[in-house]
């Protein structure tokens, strides 16, 4: 599973998740993953981006466990 902010200084999170779904799924290119984002608008650009779940901080414990779990169900 990936989890990852949005906002990183060398590569942003989507740039770093389109090079991920460039891969191979035995390289990773399939890993669920889950995107952190201090702005809540920026939902669908990160679903667009190949993140299957966005979550808008502050994260709440709840947000966390729930989303982990969704993604843990995924094929990879």
């Amino acid at each position: 599973m990936i989890v990852s902010d949005i906002g990183m200084a060398l590569r942003d999170g989507y740039q770093f998740m389109r090079l991920v779904r460039t891969m191979p799924p035995a390289d990773g290119g399939r890993t669920p993953a889950l995107a952190f984002t201090a702005f809540v608008d920026a939902g669908a650009r990160a679903l667009l981006a190949g993140y299957q779940e966005h979550i808008a901080k502050p994260v709440h414990a709840e947000q966390l466990v729930a989303a982990v779990q969704r993604l843990a169900s995924l094929p990879t």
